[in-house]
């Protein structure tokens, strides 16, 4: 899974946190589910 934050560097989870949040919290339901 990969995703792109537009508008925004090196620090993403600085300059645009509400996006950022959004997909760590996709990404981290997606890893959830994997089978182990």
């Amino acid at each position: 899974m990969l995703r792109t934050i537009s508008k925004a560097g090196h620090l993403a989870h600085l300059e645009r946190p509400c996006v950022y949040n959004r997909y760590l919290k996709e990404f981290l339901a997606h890893v959830d589910r994997l089978p182990s």
